[in-house]
């Protein structure tokens, strides 16, 4: 599969997800359990689920307020993964940067500590830029992140048209 077709299924399935109201678009489609790398034995459940070369993704299938929130999940913080899923030769350091430069994301830190939450101003590799509201720019490794969650897309981003 290569990268264009796979990002368009991708935002066929946000769109879907989108319109769809949360009990039938948690009823279809594969939901995949994802187990995280840490003493607290936590759980991840993602429904319309991308996997990727170094990532899992997909929509939280127990979001609440019936706003389902996109998600992205470094291997590096990845115990294990539940159920069946096609692969594709995708690196997030692609989807990010072709997709989400500009888009408002939260980031959870594998060390645990406050979380980040900005705009997504650049991939380089595998160090992501994130401009904070008071307009610093921070750098992530990717591998350092334990989830990364869309918190709104970049509407203006060419990419979407």
């Amino acid at each position: 599969m290569d990268i264009e077709a796979t990002i368009e299924d991708l935002e066929a399935q946000a769109y879907f997800a989108s319109i769809g109201s949360p009990a039938s678009s948690q009823g279809s489609g594969v939901v995949l359990r994802v187990h995280f790398n840490s003493a607290e034995a936590q759980i991840s459940y993602l429904s319309w689920p991308l996997l990727g070369r170094d990532f899992i993704a997909g929509f939280d299938a127990k979001s609440v307020l019936n706003k389902p929130t996109w998600q992205l999940i470094p291997f590096s913080a990845v115990q294990s993964i539940e159920g069946n899923v096609e692969s594709n030769a995708l690196f997030a350091s692609e989807l990010l940067e072709s997709r989400l430069l500009g888009s408002r994301i939260c980031i959870r830190h594998i060390s645990g500590g406050p979380t980040s939450s900005g705009i997504l101003t650049a991939v380089m590799g595998d160090l992501l830029s994130l401009q904070l509201a008071s307009s610093q720019v921070i750098h992530f490794p990717f591998s350092s992140l334990r989830i990364l969650v869309v918190e709104k897309l970049n509407g203006s981003n060419p990419n979407w048209a």
